[in-house]
Parts: structure tokens; C-alpha cells; sequence
């Protein structure tokens, strides 16, 4: 398959895509949000319209422009404004969608302004957290919050705490029979993520076997290639093999 020329997604260039933003339907306008997003750097020049359709009237025409623009990236960072805006005053998907970007864009605009949002979300707390992981700072002291996101009924919020849980490596070990849990976690992606936290905590190979081996066989491919992979990485089956060839 051709890759596609710098600026083209889908066979279309950004400008065309730009155009498509102010389409009179919203799933085109939508369509258009993905198409940016995809671009990535590449549709920098799309921002500023990608700020107006932050005032969308649909709700998922706002959410996915606010993503967008933290795709982008730091092109994005005269949208900083009217995200702050989004993250503080309008629906919960699109605030999500607006501190996620801000994030991206400059994460300390972000941990300056959290005190401005009113009853921050899980999944805004945890970007948060996670910049302050990344900038050294924050430590065990945001334990409470992520044991609070373990306990959110939605997977995408769990995955996201065990995921920053990883970043304190061996300092979690207190924690590894709640992490240990989330391997039975109704959702593919918790487990798959409860297997990296375990691994990242730097237990003893036998006791980290003795988790993971069940997970071998589970209904998730993505689940089942890690826990595989941490056990050939460890040696299991290593001893059978020499065994069956001593015997040949």
C-alpha cells in the first residue's frame, strides 16, 4: 500500500478537510475532526479553525475537535484559551476531550489551572497526575486519587490509573494485592494493564509467573501475547525443552 503524501488523509488534501469542518452535516464535520487529528503537525494549519468548531453544536463535533488540537500538539497552543473554557464549562466528554488536549499542548498550563475547574473529573485528575509522574513530582501522594479511578466503573479510567500506577515501579509493592485484582477485570484492556504494573513492580520472576500463567490462555490476544511473552522471557518452558532433548 502507497503511503500518502505528506497533508493528505484518505486521498484528500488538508485543505479540503478544512472545508469539511463547516459542512452543513456533523458527521462530515466529524470525519473532518478525525482527519486533522490524524495529520497530526501536518494539519497545523487547520487550528484556527479548529477552534471554532469548539463551538460546535454538536457535543461530539466538540469533543473530537478538542482532540484534534492536542494531537496537534504545541501548533495547537493559541487554542489553549477556549480549551480551558471547554474544561470548565462544558459537557463531561468534552471536558475530558479539552484537558487531555491541553495536556498535550502544554501540561503546565494545565496543572496551573486545575484549581479553576469545578469537580474535575477522574479522567482529568489523572492527566494531571500523570504530568506530575513525568515532571518528578506528586510521588505516593496521589495514591488516593488512583485508587479511587480503580474502583470507576469505567474501563477506560481503570486502565488509565493502573497505567500511571506502572509509572511508580517499585514503589508500589504495598499495593500489589489490589493491582493483582484487576487481572480478573471484566475488560481486556484493565488486565492487559494490570500485567504491565506487576511486571514494572520488580517482584520475584517465580511469584510473577505464578500471576500471569493463568492469563496464557485468556479470551484477549492482546492479554494472551504479554503474559506468553513474559513467560518465555523468564525461561518457562526452557527446562522442558532441555528435558525433551536429554531424552531424545
Amino acid at each position: 500500500m502507497l503511503r500518502e503524501p505528506d497533508g493528505y488523509y484518505k486521498g484528500k488534501p488538508i485543505g479540503v478537510w478544512i472545508e469539511a469542518l463547516t459542512d452543513p452535516n456533523p458527521v462530515t464535520r466529524m470525519q473532518a475532526t478525525m482527519a486533522c487529528a490524524a495529520l497530526k503537525e501536518q494539519s497545523a494549519c487547520a487550528v484556527p479553525a479548529l477552534i471554532r468548531v469548539l463551538d460546535d453544536e454538536a457535543v461530539a463535533v466538540r469533543a473530537f475537535a478538542a482532540w484534534a488540537l492536542g494531537e496537534i500538539g504545541q501548533a495547537s497552543a493559541n487554542a489553549i484559551p477556549d480549551l480551558l473554557e471547554r474544561a470548565k464549562t462544558d459537557n463531561q466528554d468534552v471536558r475530558d476531550y479539552a484537558v487531555q488536549a491541553i495536556s498535550k499542548i502544554n501540561p503546565v498550563v494545565l496543572e496551573r489551572s486545575v484549581d479553576t475547574i469545578e469537580q474535575p473529573s477522574l479522567r482529568m485528575q489523572l492527566e494531571i497526575i500523570k504530568h506530575k509522574l513525568e515532571a518528578k513530582k506528586g510521588g505516593m501522594a496521589v495514591l488516593p486519587t488512583l485508587l479511587t479511578a480503580l474502583e470507576s466503573p469505567d474501563f477506560f479510567v481503570r486502565s488509565g490509573s493502573l497505567r500511571i500506577l506502572k509509572m511508580l515501579g517499585q514503589e508500589l509493592k504495598s499495593l500489589l494485592p489490589i493491582v493483582t485484582e484487576y487481572l480478573r477485570d471484566e475488560h481486556y484492556l484493565v488486565r492487559f494493564c494490570a500485567i504491565q504494573v506487576l511486571e514494572a513492580a520488580g517482584i520475584p520472576d517465580q511469584e510473577l509467573l505464578a500471576l500471569v500463567l493463568p492469563l496464557a490462555n485468556d479470551e484477549s490476544e492482546l492479554v494472551r501475547v504479554l503474559a506468553r511473552t513474559i513467560m518465555c522471557e523468564k525461561g518457562v518452558g526452557e527446562k522442558e525443552k532441555r528435558a525433551e532433548k536429554g531424552t531424545a
